[in-house]
């Protein structure tokens, strides 16, 4: 456990209890940055506690995998490199920032969007697929969204129990 102020108490008392017992649930040293946790969680409670608004966790169905790198995601069969997948329930997790209009993505799906949230620069599309419920941020300028598209680099794999899988 850090000894000392932590690096987000500073001088502040109030609070410095229950970010202490946060700091000790989530192993985080005195040196660690809120950005390392962003791009690289340990587990889907780091995942989501960081990043506005959360990030996107879908159950994977062990019907969903097809094979030992590949797996069904947002109506794609996505292809990993760096994983060898197993008949078992995974969790996918992407950033809803790590969404795209863009036609030149690696995967794509039309999205079924429910709700649009305008927040002047960026607005954030709440979407239904496959049975997820989905957000993502895009571009204010966007008005008609055909389709969304994503790629595997952005795709964080947790296992079962909410581990990382992937590195």
């Amino acid at each position: 456990e850090p000894s000392g102020p932590l690096p987000w108490t500073g001088h502040i008392s109030t609070g410095y209890r229950s970010l202490r017992s946060l700091y000790s649930s989530l192993a985080i040293t005195r040196t660690a940055r809120s950005c390392h946790f962003f791009g690289n969680p340990s587990n889907v409670f780091v995942a989501q506690f960081i990043g506005t608004p959360k990030m996107n966790i879908l159950k994977i169905s062990e019907a969903d995998v097809i094979s030992s790198n590949e797996v069904k995601f947002l109506g794609n069969n996505i292809k990993f490199d760096e994983i060898s997948f197993s008949k078992k329930d995974y969790y996918f997790g992407i950033r809803p920032e790590h969404f795209t209009v863009s036609s030149d993505c690696e995967y794509k799906f039309k999205p079924k969007i429910d709700l649009t949230e305008n927040l002047g620069n960026e607005k954030i599309a709440y979407i239904k697929i496959d049975g997820h419920d989905v957000s993502a941020k895009i571009p204010t300028q966007n008005n008609a969204i055909d389709q969304i598209g994503f790629s595997t680099k952005d795709i964080f794999v947790f296992d079962e129990n909410g581990k990382r899988v992937r590195s």
